[in-house]
């Protein structure tokens, strides 16, 4: 997930902001540089801190049945399901 939200502050972050600071305001943001403006993210950092697995399951079933009445004469069913279970955590 954060290669997307990298890619998104990347195009909106200031090109000629730094990427790291050594000003002791920046510590809390882990010595990246930060503006306080909103929707805007430094995008290395974002990539660089990033701790956040994700992975999906998907689950597909489908069942089919066919009866012939008559010769020559058929009726059919399908069903089909699908479920995706994401599973995200954040890893320590």
């Amino acid at each position: 997930m954060a290669f997307s939200n990298a890619f998104t502050y990347a195009s909106i972050f200031n090109p000629t902001s730094p990427v790291r600071s050594n000003d002791p305001a920046y510590s809390i943001y882990g010595g990246y540089f930060q503006q306080s403006l909103f929707f805007n993210y430094n995008p290395v950092a974002i990539q660089e801190l990033d701790n956040n697995e994700v992975t999906h399951r998907i689950y597909n079933a489908s069942l089919k049945g066919e009866y012939e009445i008559i010769r020559g004469l058929k009726v059919g069913a399908l069903y089909s399901i699908q479920k995706s279970e994401p599973d995200s955590r954040y890893l320590l």
